[in-house]
């Protein structure tokens, strides 16, 4: 059997409160940017939905040729928030030679 964390809430709702528990867990969290470079809410439409920003992560430059990454992370869409996986984008980096947007 199965239980529903969230009786009587409508998705509005338990997004609102899923938000507002991240925010309180990302207000304690702090991530080393050294090597790291984040031009940071860039907009691919300029109508000034900030729904429409994102930003790009650029790891140290090497001398070999290594791959590049895109990736969506789509958190922005459900929860609001671009670092909800920030921990995850830096350790991706910090490999080296590697870009995420």
């Amino acid at each position: 059997m199965t239980c529903d964390m969230y009786l009587d809430l409508g998705l509005k709702d338990i997004i609102k409160i899923l938000g507002e528990k991240d925010c309180k867990r990302l207000a304690h969290t702090s991530y080393s940017t050294d090597g790291i470079e984040i031009p940071s809410d860039l907009s691919y439409n300029s109508d000034g939905d900030l729904y429409h920003d994102f930003d790009i992560y650029y790891g140290k430059v090497s001398e070999k040729s290594l791959p590049s990454l895109l990736y969506f992370q789509g958190g922005g869409l459900f929860m609001r928030l671009r670092r909800f996986l920030r921990s995850f984008v830096f350790l991706l980096l910090r490999g080296g030679g590697m870009w995420l947007i």
